[in-house]
Order: structure tokens, then C-alpha cells, then sequence
């Protein structure tokens, strides 16, 4: 399985002068073991992942450690502690063109502005990362956040908005043959 396959190259990657493979290991076994519903993990994989990474280094799997421990905290609601991760994030992604990173981080900041009461101003922030997803063809990403689009638009009871939201992230997942997003929309 993926988890197992992600721990051998962690062990056999680990030691040998290739710390940014072992940081994308971990990164992918700790994102693999939330896709399962797996969270008693806790942030092991991530804070594993900064001890091999120099923070004054900017590099792509920095930038996804920090968008990883800012998720970490929203997904334990611990929202306040995450905004400082996901600007974090944002800065290290645009230094270095990671447009996945980017529009994740955007996101999920915009969902934790939203959800400590400023809407509009978290609304504009995922509405502005789904405009780079799809710029930057990050098809899967952009098929996520337009269902936040369409979520927040009906938590602020805007159900019209809501719902073509919701319609129009169907037509793209749709589009870009992204099936499996269409069953969470």
C-alpha cells in the first residue's frame, strides 16, 4: 500500500545527504494517512519533515510543510494558530512558483477567515484561489474549492449563489474528469 511504500523510501532515503526526498515522503505518508481517516498520527509525519528542512531555505517542500501544519491546526480547530502557518505558506509558495501550494494555502485561509467571522473577506480569499487553480491548470484543486465556493456562499445563506456554485463545480469536475469530486459535491 501507499503508506508502506512511502515508509520504505523514508527508510531508505533517511541519512543519505536527500533530506528534501525524505521530507516528500513524509508529507505523502501523513497527507496518505488523512485521506483514510487516519488522524491518531497526530503531526508526527510534519514535524519529522521540519527537523530536516532549514526554514531560512525557501524550497517547495517547505512551503508544503507549512501549508501541512497549518491544515494540521485548522483540522483540530485550532484556527487562530493556523492563519500564521498559512501566510507562511502562501509566502514560501509565490517565491517559489508552487501554484498547488498556493491556491491550498489561499484557500484554506480564506475557510478559516471565514470561519472566524470575517465572510467577506474569506470568501474573497477562496474565490481568488479558485481564479489561480484554475490559471495555473490545477484541475483537481480548483474541482475542491469550488465546492468551498458553493459551501460558504450557503453558510452566508446565499443560496442561489450556493447553488450555481455548487452546479458550475460540477461542470468543471465533469470536464476535467474528476468523478470522484463530483460524489462530494
Amino acid at each position: 500500500d501507499a503508506i508502506a511504500s512511502y515508509r520504505g523510501q523514508i527508510g531508505l532515503l533517511h541519512g543519505r545527504d536527500r533530506d528534501l526526498e525524505v521530507v516528500d515522503a513524509l508529507l505523502a505518508v501523513d497527507y496518505s494517512y488523512y485521506t483514510i481517516g487516519d488522524n491518531s498520527h497526530g503531526a508526527e509525519f510534519v514535524d519529522s519533515a521540519f527537523e530536516l528542512l532549514d526554514e531560512n531555505v525557501v524550497t517547495p517542500q517547505l512551503a508544503r510543510a507549512l501549508l501541512t501544519r497549518a491544515q494540521h491546526h485548522t483540522r483540530a480547530s485550532d484556527l487562530r494558530q493556523s492563519v500564521g502557518w498559512y501566510e507562511r505558506a502562501i509566502e514560501a509558495a509565490t517565491a517559489v512558483d508552487e501554484f498547488a501550494v498556493l491556491s491550498r494555502a489561499g484557500s484554506g485561509l480564506g475557510l478559516v477567515t471565514f470561519l472566524l467571522g470575517d465572510h467577506l473577506e474569506g470568501r474573497r480569499r477562496v474565490a481568488d484561489s479558485l481564479s489561480l487553480a484554475v490559471q495555473a491548470n490545477e484541475t483537481e484543486m480548483a474541482s475542491r474549492i469550488f465546492q468551498t465556493v458553493a459551501a460558504l456562499a450557503w453558510l452566508d445563506l446565499s443560496y442561489d449563489e450556493a447553488l450555481h456554485g455548487f452546479e458550475e463545480g460540477a461542470r468543471y469536475s465533469a470536464a476535467h474528469d474528476l468523478n470522484g469530486d463530483l460524489m462530494c459535491a
